[in-house]
């Protein structure tokens, strides 16, 4: 007996370790990996519930110098067969919607090389075809519930008499005149007729029309300028031909939605100091409103009516995980219907199908794999992985993720991620990089971090240690702890950070004198502003940041972001911007700095970059600067986002090893 439980036992062990020995090694991340991983996004289910539509995006590895592609795949509910593309080509094609009668897939293409258009597709088969040839292009739809009805926005056309100017290079612009705004129309599909409806100069940013058609509600702004529309954006109401225009709310952000009996509208309303936004009620009968969720210790972000009219589906930040929650609009309970590892992304990444017992389809990912499209029942159960976009990453390593929590100098309790190196030795001191997010309302989250951006699990991959943290001025802890960094940049948050780093230190993760620092937009900033506070950073890397708040407040495109965190203009009062700003405390720099900048960033303009370099050079501190030609406040083109990784890691590599 003992000796067949002995033959038995050696007998597994051998077949383990076969198996082991036969798997294939994983390998280390390499930036080329992390630029070539699809991009999932927009799962829209269909009314029957049978599919699911999505766009995945991605880039063509035969021309890494272009930009990616996006094309519309399918996917059926029961997984019965393998996702597939739907709508493809050239071009892109994006935003999938489908007809309240199941008959058609509507989505956008600039099939014809020019400008995004609505193209229709009919799901019993034959070729999609144009509905819309707008010169402006179009910038979103929905479907109206008779099915043939398409409400869309797009924006002005620019007249053929500048086309041609503009070809002669005749083509001066003067500032905050001649804007081209954003305007709803509706098409018949059969007809292919286009009704203007919003001929008044303002801009719609977001619109639902009323359950019986006869009404739209719209957020809109006096400009197309992100300033405006992001800060001074209002919610208005007007008749179906666009005559009896009503301000309802003088603020409005966030998308806007009818309720199903036509009886409220549904949108977001800054509050407190205007940092932060909750979700609001407008009744039309009374002309009351009704805030929720003041109490809620999350934050909002995309929202859905269920078809009872009396809960609310949306999208969450809680802490560290992006939620899906239904909201209760008498009671104002918040119920977790499921806790995702999907990133701290905008926009809609559910949608629902009230087929009984209704069903949700989502975007979710984990540490290890990154988003893909997922479906489950209404209250949370039965959830299914539907896709698996990317298959190569599990030939890659991962370091484990958790979220820490510790206390701040003022005993503010503290939120943040920590990411392990991978193969992480327990009692081992490691390096650590701090990366930053930005924002600063913004936060991370425990899940896929593996961007050209998001810099976590291809630093573990390299052996280091990486601290996210949440500090105060984050969402997903309510929004009072939103704005609670209100006239106080760089002071109280810099001490969540660096209590978040003595933590790691006193656990024995941390090694002290191996201590790096970086991050983007507000991350950059908080980079900037660290080194000139403290010496407890070896390396820094300043992506996209802000140096100097008040020449920044004169070249952003969006000066009422930073009057609203400093209670007014800069003007007379210079010293309340210049005690937040690096370039006040320069001479304190010891840091070898990596400054990152993309060249048409107008959201933080690279003269930013510019000043904080210069400063540095000039007093002897090691520094370097990168210029991203033709790129925006974000990296977008693929060989940029390369180069900036690999510039990355041999920055903290030559200064933290």
């Amino acid at each position: 007996m003992g000796a067949r439980r002995f033959f038995l036992s050696y007998l597994i062990s051998f077949l383990v370790l076969s198996f082991l020995f036969a798997m294939p090694a994983k390998r280390v991340i390499t930036p080329e990996d992390i630029v070539m991983i699809k991009s999932v996004s927009s799962p829209q289910i269909a009314p029957d519930g049978k599919h699911i539509a999505f766009v995945v995006t991605e880039v063509d590895t035969n021309n890494l110098e272009h930009f990616r592609n996006s094309d519309i795949w399918i996917v059926p509910a029961d997984l019965s067969e393998q996702p597939r593309k739907y709508a493809f080509g050239v071009e892109n094609e994006t935003m999938p919607r489908w007809s309240p009668d199941g008959k058609y897939l509507a989505f956008l293409s600039n099939r014809d090389g020019k400008k995004n258009q609505i193209y229709l597709l009919r799901t019993d088969g034959g070729e999609a075809l144009p509905i819309t040839s707008h010169g402006g292009g179009v910038t979103d739809f929905i479907w109206f519930k008779d099915s043939k009805t398409i409400f869309f926005t797009a924006k002005d056309s620019i007249d053929s008499e500048k086309e041609k100017r503009k070809e002669k290079k005749d083509d001066e612009t003067v500032v905050d005149e001649e804007f081209l705004f954003n305007r709803l129309y509706e098409v018949n599909i059969e007809t292919k007729e286009v009704k203007l409806i919003t001929s008044f100069d303002e801009n719609v940013n977001d619109f639902d029309v009323s359950p019986d058609g006869s009404l739209i509600a719209m957020s809109v702004s006096s400009t197309p300028n992100l300033d405006d529309i992001y800060r001074n954006s209002k919610l208005v109401l007007i008749e179906r031909d666009g005559t009896g225009k009503k301000v309802l709310s003088d603020e409005c952000f966030g998308n806007v939605r009818w309720s199903p009996d036509g009886k409220k509208i549904l949108f977001m309303v800054p509050v407190g100091k205007k940092i932060a936004s909750l979700p609001c009620l407008y009744f039309l009968a009374s002309g009351n409103k009704k805030l929720l969720l003041q109490n809620y210790s999350g934050t909002i972000g995309y929202m859905e009516w269920l078809p009872d009219g009396k809960l609310i589906l949306a999208s969450s930040m809680e802490g560290t995980h992006k939620c899906l929650v239904k909201i209760n609009i008498s009671t104002g309970e918040v119920k977790r219907i499921k806790a995702l590892k999907y990133p701290n992304f905008g926009g809609s990444i559910f949608s629902y199908c009230s087929r009984k017992p209704g069903y949700i389809a989502y975007l979710d990912a984990d540490y290890n794999s990154p988003p893909d499209v997922w479906i489950m029942k209404s209250n949370g159960s039965s959830s299914k992985k539907l896709t698996a976009m990317n298959p190569q990453v599990d030939s890659l390593k991962f370091g484990k993720v958790k979220t820490i929590t510790w206390n701040s100098t003022d005993g503010t309790k503290i939120e943040g991620v920590l990411v392990l190196p991978v193969d992480y030795k327990k009692g081992q001191k490691y390096p650590l990089v701090v990366h930053i997010h930005g924002g600063p309302k913004w936060a991370w989250w425990e899940g896929w971090i593996c961007s050209w951006h998001e810099w976590a699990q291809f630093l573990a991959n390299h052996g280091y240690a990486v601290l996210l943290p949440n500090p105060r001025g984050s969402d997903g802890y309510g929004w009072k702890f939103a704005e609670a960094n209100y006239k106080d940049w760089g002071y109280g948050d810099l001490e969540d950070i660096k209590s978040g780093v003595k933590y790691l230190i006193e656990k024995g993760i941390a090694d002290p004198d191996r201590v790096g620092i970086g991050g983007w937009s507000y991350g950059g900033y908080m980079t900037a502003w660290a080194v000139t506070q403290t010496d407890m950073f070896k390396a820094a890397v300043m992506g996209a940041g802000l140096s100097n708040l008040v020449s920044m407040y004169g070249t952003t495109d969006i000066p009422t972001f930073m009057r609203t965190y400093f209670a007014g203009f800069p003007y007379g009062r210079e010293d309340e911007y210049m005690k937040h700003s690096a370039l006040r405390f320069i001479t304190n720099v010891t840091t070898p700095t990596l400054i990152l900048h993309g060249q048409s960033d107008y959201r933080v303009p690279i003269s930013q970059a510019y000043e904080f370099y210069r400063a540095l050079k000039d007093l002897g501190v090691e520094v370097r600067f990168v210029i991203y030609p033709r790129e925006p406040h974000g990296i977008r083109e693929p060989l940029h986002q390369i180069d900036l990784m690999k510039k990355v890691l041999e920055w903290y590599d030559s200064h933290l090893k």
